[in-house]
């Protein structure tokens, strides 16, 4: 079999019990972590710990002796260092927790509940992540502009690539080392170290300088190349010796250069990144090793046309003109004298037409006040803000995030009122990942919400299901029969919301039983004619001899419903929404030129339209989440990204097609199932089957499904007895002990909760049968976890149907003792 595959974790782990923390090792190391950990006990040792270490996360145990966790955040807290503390404690209380995260802890973890371990620690680390990747956006753009303002201010050239280096360095995650080689000016290809402020001395001494070829360093590829060049080990791959041995001797193992191409493509020097470890760059740090050597470049360029032209105008000139960044000069009251190309593309204007214009005009209507507010303060000579971040305004009226850095010019004797320097960078893309964030923050607190909602929820609907199925026993007459046969349609329907709700918000994981697509396809079909515009027309067409497939239906009915409505928006004049299924066979060939597809039989569903369609240059985004054409308010970008994780959680996969002006087309392939449909469908018409006067004991806080839960259970010719917590139920259970065959206990309730209930009733009758009842779906799983001598679950909302089966499987495990 291959190996499994380990996901690296280095651990901080405050800890005094070594059961415990090799419990929660095994944990760790069970979900295929590879950890590195250090474990302590006390205040010092977590200082020392966590100032030498890299550490990815901390586990903190809330209490050790002469220790405890909130020591350990304010420890954490004044080191700086931005690290996820999770308490994993015994036994902690409500209130002693909400202390901890107020002062700074990220979750609290129970150690019988070690199943939250995992999730808690994943999601932590991606928010780490989220936030040192918006670290790693803000410190580039406040790079870029402090350089400029460092090559605008005439700084010299040694300082400027010495100030370019380390950014570089800090923009690096794996420790980089890096050097500004420039090239000498006697053309001879030579280039000499002109700033390596990490890098050291000794090693410089030996570099001395280089000459472009193609067999030598990466630093003379990329100079010969002109492109970016990589050596991964240096030991096997320079093959110049005197390099190879100065770089071993001080630990170097890898490096990559980056080219300083003038404005006419002149290599001008070479940016280069050292490791002390075989590594290759990751697009992100190519990306800023790039940066950076356009940085250089203008810095260089700076220099050599002062010494070229020896008049400051030329220099400003030319690093005006090839500046990365948006620069213009403007008025005191805004209005642009000067203009470079980089502002010209970003405002997306001519240069004619910019100089036209004033600051006002390019700055969206809203936030116009800020550029009033800019002029007053340059009308009245006051200090002005360092950034200001505006949305401008393109001229093809799109809207754009910009960065403004502002500076004032001196007047000369010829011009006495001044003039400022405006640079702008286009921060669009940064102030969208701002908001995905935010989003996927608020989709985390929809899903802790839903989960609080759900067992609410349940209780309510429960009472009315069985009550239904209660007076549907008693044989109603035909109008009240029809009256009922409505309501439990519509208390079911509400049940399966419940469950969208939290599936949309939670994952994809969902009840898998034999389907029929027919049947969720015929119910879409009905809810788009009776609510999309009779302006649209709604055609079915289904193969008559559809196979049956394994899924969800509520999660099936969400995708193509899904599908649906995007469809009719996409025909706000009216048009043809056609949905179709038929079954169709994937061969061996077709599925190894599609990457998710795999041979076999499938049934086929489309969702046709003949809207606007999709432009081809987004066709491939639609399924990003968060991504969406939809205005502000109208489209969260979740719809899509949704139903393919539904579709893939059912084992198949979806494919778009589109011709923009005259409709698109969604297929969505799901694996057939032909055999086993029938026995399927032949469950769920089972009769529902009487007791025998067995004694069942209803522990439950919500009253009235208690009441409702007696009647029937009465009514299918069983004892009841009731309790409305779990110490009033082990009480009862005490008194009646001979007499109860199976006790039904919800698993939420207050004074005593549903698992304490049956630990502390097993003590009393070991071999006692339970039914165990939750409001929330997902906690099944950790239900079954937690309590594996308990072979029946119970989700509700459940209809009489559902609670008698139970019932008769609970029976059938066994005679209690």
């Amino acid at each position: 079999m291959p190996d499994t595959v380990q996901n690296p974790l280095r651990i901080l782990f405050a800890e005094d019990s070594d059961d415990d923390a090799e419990l929660v090792l095994h944990e760790l190391r069970r979900h295929e972590f590879e950890v590195t950990h250090t474990r302590v006990d006390n205040a010092a040792d977590f200082a020392s710990s966590l100032r030498d270490g890299e550490w990815e996360i901390i586990l903190c145990d809330y209490s050790m002796p002469g220790f405890d966790a909130l020591e350990a955040l304010r420890i954490l807290e004044t080191s700086g260092r931005d690290i996820p503390l999770i308490i994993v404690s015994g036994t902690i209380g409500e209130e002693v927790a909400v202390e901890a995260l107020k002062h700074g802890a990220h979750d609290y973890i129970l150690k019988d509940r070690l199943s939250r371990l995992i999730p808690a620690i994943k999601s932590e680390l991606r928010t780490a992540e989220a936030r040192r990747q918006q670290k790693r956006i803000e410190a580039f753009a406040n790079s870029q502009s402090a350089v400029l303002e460092m090559i605008l201010a005439g700084n010299p050239l040694a300082d400027i690539l010495a100030d370019i280096a380390r950014r570089l360095e800090a923009l690096s995650e794996r420790g980089g080392l890096c050097m500004v080689t420039v090239a000498e000016s006697d053309g001879g290809g030579r280039f000499k170290p002109a700033a390596a402020p990490s890098l050291p001395s000794p090693f410089l001494r030996a570099l001395r300088s280089q000459t472009t070829g193609d067999d030598n360093s990466s630093c003379a590829r990329a100079a010969a190349s002109g492109k970016n060049a990589v050596i991964f080990d240096i030991e096997t791959e320079l093959t110049d010796e005197k390099l190879r041995t100065a770089a071993l001797e001080h630990g170097l193992k890898s490096c990559w250069s980056a080219p300083v191409r003038s404005t006419d493509g002149i290599v001008l020097g070479t940016v280069i990144v050292f490791h002390r470890f075989n590594h290759s760059p990751t697009p992100e740090e190519v990306r800023y090793t790039e940066a950076a050597a356009r940085l250089a470049s203008l810095a260089i360029e700076r220099v050599r046309q002062s010494e070229k032209l020896r008049r400051s105008e030329a220099r400003v000139s030319a690093t005006f003109a090839a500046a990365p960044s948006g620069i213009g000069m403007t008025t005191t009251k805004g209005r642009f004298l000067l203009v470079n190309p980089a502002l010209c593309k970003m405002l997306g204007y001519a240069e004619t037409e910019l100089l036209r214009l004033d600051l006002i005009s390019v700055t969206h209507d809203e936030d116009r006040v800020d550029i009033r507010r800019v002029h007053r303060a340059m009308a009245d000579g006051k200090s002005l803000p360092k950034l200001v971040e505006v949305r401008g305004l393109r001229a093809d009226g799109a809207s754009v995030w910009l960065r403004m850095a502002i500076a004032y010019v001196e007047g000369t004797d010829v011009d006495t009122d001044g003039r400022f320097i405006v640079l702008m960078d286009d921060i669009t893309e940064r102030r969208s990942l701002e908001q995905q964030f935010l989003r996927a923050q608020r989709m985390e607190s929809i899903g802790t919400l839903a989960g609080g909602m759900a067992h609410d929820l349940n209780n309510i609907l429960s009472p009315i299901l069985m009550s239904v199925d209660l007076l549907l026993h008693q044989r109603q007459d035909g109008e009240g029969q029809m009256l009922l046969e409505r309501i439990a349609a519509n208390a079911k329907r509400a049940s399966e919301v419940v469950s969208l709700v939290l599936s949309f918000a939670r994952g994809v994981e969902g009840r898998r039983v034999t389907t029929q697509i027919r049947h969720v396809i015929n119910d879409v079909v009905r809810i788009a004619r009776e609510t999309f515009p009779r302006n649209i027309e709604i055609r079915e067409s289904l193969c008559p001899e559809l196979e049956f497939v394994v899924g969800d239906p509520t999660q099936l009915h969400q995708v193509i419903l899904n599908l649906c409505v995007n469809a009719r928006d996409a025909m706000c004049g009216g048009g043809t929404l056609q949905i179709s299924a038929c079954n169709t066979d994937i061969s061996e060939d077709a599925a190894a030129a599609d990457l998710e597809a795999e041979p076999g039989a499938y049934v086929l569903v489309e969702v046709k339209d003949s809207g606007h369609g999709i432009p081809d240059r987004i066709l491939d985004k639609i399924f990003d989440p968060f991504f969406t054409t939809k205005e502000q308010g109208k489209g969260t970008g979740l719809g899509l990204s949704t139903s393919l994780a539904i579709v893939k959680s059912h084992g198949g996969f979806i494919r778009a097609q589109s011709d923009p002006g005259r409709g698109t087309v969604f297929q969505i392939h799901l694996p057939a199932r032909t055999e086993g449909a029938e026995t399927a469908m032949e469950k769920d018409e089972e009769k529902m089957e009487k007791g025998d006067g067995e004694t069942i004991l209803v522990i439950d806080d919500e009253a009235s499904l208690v009441a409702v839960m007696r009647d029937t259970l009465e009514a299918f010719g069983y004892r009841v007895l009731t309790a409305a917590d779990g110490a009033e139920g082990v009480r009862v259970f005490a008194d009646h002990l001979d007499e109860i065959d199976v006790v039904l206990v919800d698993m939420m309730m207050p004074v005593m909760d549903g698992a304490s209930t049956i630990h502390a009733i097993r003590k009393i009758a070991p071999n006692t049968r339970f039914i165990a009842v939750s409001g929330v779906p997902r906690q099944q799983r950790q239900l079954r976890d937690k309590l594996p001598s308990v072979s029946v679950f119970l989700s509700k909302p459940y209809a009489t149907d559902t609670l008698l089966d139970a019932l008769r499987k609970c029976l059938a495990t066994g005679r209690k003792s």
